[in-house]
């Protein structure tokens, strides 16, 4: 009878374990839950942010390649002339 009295103490006490295990792992589901909602209202009031950054960059893409086009249009072939009255000519960068 010992044998079955500590086994009805042993279930009793690894039930109460089980519950309050199952109790903590619903609080942290929980928190988690909350967390979650936290970062997506932040990440939604950050991406007008993101947006507008990532148009800056674009603006300034078109604007460089702008010049760029424009700088090298302009480029022309400069002529030298020496005591030999050999032609040099040199590109500017």
């Amino acid at each position: 009878m010992n044998t079955l009295d500590e086994t009805k103490k042993t279930l009793s006490d690894m039930r109460k374990a089980v519950n309050g295990i199952t109790e903590e792992a619903e609080e942290l589901i929980h928190t988690a839950n909350q967390i979650s909602v936290d970062v997506k209202g932040k990440m939604k009031a950050v991406d007008p942010l993101v947006e507008s950054a990532h148009d800056v960059g674009d603006m300034i893409h078109s604007v460089t390649s702008s010049v760029k086009r424009a700088a090298s249009q302009n480029r022309t072939p400069k002529t030298i002339h020496t005591q030999e009255s050999k032609q040099v000519q040199i590109k500017l960068k």
